[in-house]
């Protein structure tokens, strides 16, 4: 399983030494996914989609295998407990702590909100100023600046967005004629926001909502 996760979710090219980090993170989260009851209807505690890990059932890489065998039965660890290592592929120069999905960031102590490069950034939660000039931004000294996700951008139609709300929420608001921001956690994200559309108004507190 580890060996396939690993090029699934980091391209080989990356190393041995990176890859054997990324085993190490993939065999963690497995780890502590063996408590999850979710699939347990067919006998699994994992898929294989980005709702995990990324597990594509492609042929063997030699370095992948090697990282696997290299680290086995190796698991991060914090204190007494496996960590529940979660990890992203591009990031936009911050990261956050768990308060984003709605936990008790002390509950997590190893998880902070730090500068991924060789700068510290200003407190992105300031005021959404300041987390626009952050966002629009390039920085040089951002591990994650030369990849495509780092800063990226889409448009999406206003009668469209409103009607995937409605779907989604069962409130039907209508065109969206705004949106407001009315929380951020200590990484940028909005867990909070406030949509206004031509037929009513919705606020959404999830991540998950918001996403």
């Amino acid at each position: 399983y580890i060996s396939h996760v690993i090029p699934s979710e980091m391209p080989t090219s990356f190393g041995l030494e990176a890859l054997k980090v990324q085993a190490v993170c993939a065999r963690s989260y497995a780890y502590k996914e063996l408590t999850n009851t979710k699939y347990s209807m067919y006998g699994a505690h994992v898929d294989d989609s980005i709702q995990y890990q990324v597990y594509n059932n492609t042929g063997d890489q030699v370095l992948a295998q090697q990282a696997a065998e290299e680290t086995k039965g190796q698991l991060l660890m914090y204190q007494e407990d496996v960590v529940q290592t979660y990890y992203y592929s591009t990031s936009c120069g911050v990261t956050t702590d768990v308060s984003l999905w709605g936990s008790q960031a002390e509950d997590y102590p190893y998880y902070k909100s730090v500068s991924v490069g060789t700068e510290n950034h200003v407190d992105v939660t300031a005021s959404e100023s300041e987390f626009y000039n952050f966002i629009t931004t390039v920085y040089e000294s951002d591990y994650d600046r030369e990849f495509p996700l780092y800063r990226w951008n889409m448009t999406v139609d206003v009668d469209m967005l409103g009607e995937s709300i409605g779907n989604k929420t069962g409130n039907a608001i209508g065109s969206v004629r705004n949106i407001c921001v009315n929380h951020r956690t200590s990484g940028g994200a909005a867990d909070s926001v406030t949509i206004t559309g031509t037929s009513g108004e919705i606020t959404l507190n999830r991540e998950s909502d918001i996403r």
